[in-house]
């Protein structure tokens, strides 16, 4: 896989075509799983969502003329709003444990 190439501004460049919607959609699963995980703290869930963040406004600037690219930029939507909200959510919940 190509990586992304995550920039101190907290941008990507991304790394690949923008029409690789498996490693696209496989780098999303990987910040969600790294940073949003059941063991979470303020620190990491802030990195993913930048992280995640900058993914979806590439993707909001790309060409939208094809369902897998919109289907990837409704998954780093979805993504990114789970990362706020986890960031919101200062208590545990469920399996779901906050370290800090």
């Amino acid at each position: 896989q190509k990586p992304f190439v995550f920039k101190q501004n907290r941008t990507y460049a991304p790394q690949y075509e923008i029409r690789d919607y498996d490693i696209m959609k496989s780098h999303i699963k990987e910040i969600m799983m790294e940073y949003c995980g059941i063991m979470r703290n303020e620190k990491d869930l802030e990195r993913g969502y930048h992280r995640m963040r900058s993914m979806r406004v590439m993707l909001e600037n790309s060409a939208l003329d094809d369902i897998k690219i919109i289907e990837v930029l409704n998954m780093a939507d979805i993504a990114e709003r789970i990362l706020k909200s986890a960031i919101q959510r200062r208590e545990s919940v469920g399996a779901h444990y906050r370290e800090d």
